[in-house]
């Protein structure tokens, strides 16, 4: 089991797979218990002497930033300490609009009120993004923000690629390049179901 260390001062060292010993300087005193997210998290107790060599390697984060899925990696180069998948939220638009139902039939069972219009001054402050995008960001800036308290990562790389396939298969079998109306006759054009065109 991987288990993140910390300096006695709380900055990230290498983490350790010697359940072993971990479970000596527990019941030594000379760590304790720091926290179980985003893993079981020790802090020693003690200072640590001064090294020519660096206590840390480097250490890289390294996401697959996908629309509905991100993959994540934390590697040095030796190991990967961390592969995961992190889902987010397919149905955010859809649960603001149900709190908005919500709070226009909460509202419509108090006393009257004047109507109001144009009242909604956040989608006009610079910087404002939509609830599901400003979701996928929120969870990005939380992935790296929360493995940096418990790991030294010194480089942080996202993949953001966009992939017009279309163009990619054309040049593939040597067609030309699809430009303006050619992308709405693709291979299903005049298919009406994906039944049909499986057919």
């Amino acid at each position: 089991m991987l288990t993140y260390v910390l300096a006695a001062d709380g900055s990230p060292l290498m983490p350790t797979y010697n359940i072993k010993k971990v479970r000596q300087m527990l019941k030594g005193g000379r760590a304790v218990i720091a926290g179980h997210k985003p893993g079981f998290t020790i802090r020693l107790t003690y200072a640590l002497p001064d090294q020519k060599t660096p206590h840390t390697q480097k250490v890289e984060l390294c996401e697959d930033t996908g629309y509905q899925h991100i993959g994540v990696s934390i590697k040095s180069t030796k190991h990967e300490f961390v592969h995961l998948q992190v889902d987010t939220l397919a149905d955010e638009k859809q649960h603001h609009d149900a709190q908005r139902r919500y709070r226009k039939s909460r509202r419509g069972r108090l006393r009257y009120r004047e109507a109001r219009f144009d009242n909604r001054t956040h989608s006009k402050k610079p910087g404002w993004l939509a609830p599901s995008l400003q979701h996928k960001a929120d969870i990005h800036v939380r992935l790296v923000s929360t493995f940096q308290k418990v790991l030294p990562i010194r480089d942080v790389y996202l993949e953001v690629g966009t992939f017009d396939t279309q163009v990619l298969e054309a040049k593939e079998k040597g067609l030309p390049i699809p430009e303006g109306s050619d992308y709405q006759h693709g291979v299903r054009y005049s298919i009406a179901t994906l039944r049909e065109a499986v057919f």
